[in-house]
C-alpha cells in the first residue's frame, strides 16, 4: 500500500508539471486531433507558460474511484509548489496528512502520528529520479492531443504494461489544467480538481520551512 502511494505521487507530479484542473463529460463530445503545426504551437505556448510559473498554490478536491468500493473516496486539501524544488500537499479531509517532495526526498506524514514514511527518489527510474521534477520539456510529450469546445485534451498512454494513463484538459486561453485524471490498468481512477488558484505569490513560511515534529520516527521505503 505504501509503495502504491509513492507510485501514485510520481504520476501525479508528472501530470501537475505538465499542466493544472473540467468536466469529464467533454470526452463524450467530438474531439479533433491537432495538426502537427497546431501541436507544435500548443507545446511551445506551454513551455513559455511553464517558465513563468515560479510558485503555485491552490485548494484541491481529489476523487478516487476504486472498483472494489461502492462510491468514490473524496479528499480535500491545499497544494503548494515552489520552483526552488518544493512540492507540498496538505490534506485536511477526511484525514489530515502531509505529502512533501523536497529535493529527491518524499515524506508522507499523518498529523499526530509518531512515525512518517520517506523515500529517496534519486535512484528511481524516469522522471521520478529527476532532481528537479518540475523542470520538464513540453516538446518531450509524445501522447495524443485533441481539441473540443471545452479545451485541449492531452492523452498520455501508459509507458509500460501496468502503468497508469493520464487524461488532461487544458483551458484554451490560459492553458492551465481544468481537470486531469489518472487511470490505472484495472480502471481505478483518481481525479484532481483545483480551485482558488494563486500563481507567483509568496507561499506560507510554515510550508517552506516545514519540518516533522520532534521525535517523529522515519520509516525509510524503497522507491518503486
Amino acid at each position: 500500500m505504501k509503495k502504491d502511494i509513492f507510485a501514485y505521487l510520481f504520476v501525479f507530479v508528472f501530470a501537475f508539471l505538465f499542466f493544472q484542473p473540467a468536466n469529464v463529460q467533454a470526452e463524450k463530445e467530438m474531439m479533433r486531433p491537432l495538426s502537427q503545426t497546431e501541436r507544435e504551437g500548443l507545446l511551445s505556448r506551454l513551455k513559455s507558460i511553464q517558465a513563468g510559473i515560479k510558485t503555485f498554490e491552490a485548494d484541491f478536491i481529489e476523487d478516487r474511484t476504486i472498483k472494489a468500493l461502492p462510491s468514490p473516496l473524496t479528499y480535500e486539501g491545499t497544494l503548494y509548489y515552489d520552483r526552488g524544488n518544493l512540492f507540498f500537499m496538505k490534506y485536511v479531509r477526511p484525514v489530515h496528512y502531509i505529502l512533501r517532495v523536497k529535493g529527491t526526498e518524499v515524506i508522507i506524514y499523518v498529523v499526530g502520528s509518531r512515525t512518517a514514511d520517506s523515500a529517496d527518489m534519486s535512484g528511481a527510474k524516469g522522471g521520478a529520479g529527476h532532481t528537479d521534477i518540475f523542470n520538464w520539456d513540453p516538446s518531450s510529450f509524445h501522447g495524443q492531443i485533441y481539441s473540443d469546445a471545452d479545451g485541449f485534451w492531452l492523452k498520455e498512454s501508459a509507458q509500460k504494461p501496468g502503468a497508469p494513463k493520464l487524461n488532461i484538459l487544458l483551458d484554451k486561453k490560459t492553458l492551465l489544467v481544468k481537470h486531469f485524471s489518472i487511470i490505472g490498468e484495472n480502471g481505478d481512477t483518481t481525479k484532481i480538481t483545483f480551485s482558488d488558484k494563486k500563481i507567483n505569490q509568496a507561499l506560507p513560511s510554515e510550508v517552506l520551512n516545514y519540518s516533522l515534529p520532534k521525535g517523529t520516527k522515519l520509516n525509510r521505503l524503497s522507491p518503486p
